[in-house]
């Protein structure tokens, strides 16, 4: 079931999980999020089947990689792994046709979104009928 890629699609990757792997050394540690890619005339994959799939890649890119993972945890409902390893345990795993993206477990500081000031007025006016009887405005029934 877990087989190299020859002509499948690649995987999405984050730009984040490329730069760390560009820059990590052979005994650095990576975190990467795996999301699988569902079968031909499937809706999903069911939590067992995730699970199996998983079992599968991890110990094939171990193999291939010579690197056994520090850590990996299962998102069997999301259809999704989180491995934390070395770079050839995560850039192996990236060469299986079963994966759909990849993306950076840990992300940059400033990655955070500020808030905005808002422009013009803070607040808005009620136009509700006690908004106008207030007012004194005439309500017709």
């Amino acid at each position: 079931m877990a087989q190299k890629r020859k002509s499948a699609r690649k995987p999405t990757v984050d730009p984040e999980l490329k730069r760390q792997l560009a820059d990590a050394t052979d005994d650095a540690n990576v975190q990467a999020v795996f999301t699988l890619r569902t079968p031909v005339g499937q809706k999903y994959l069911c939590p067992a089947d995730t699970s199996n799939v998983v079992e599968k890649l991890i110990h094939e890119g171990s193999t291939a990689s010579r690197s056994s993972p520090q850590r990996v945890k299962v998102f069997a409902n999301a259809q999704s792994f989180a491995v934390s390893g070395r770079p050839a345990l995560v850039r192996s795993l990236l060469e299986h046709s079963e994966i759909a993206s990849a993306m950076a477990n840990v992300q940059r500081e400033g990655m955070a979104v500020r808030p905005v000031k808002p422009k013009g007025r803070t607040k808005q006016r009620r136009t509700g009928l006690r908004g106008r009887q207030a007012r004194g405005t005439k309500v017709s029934p």
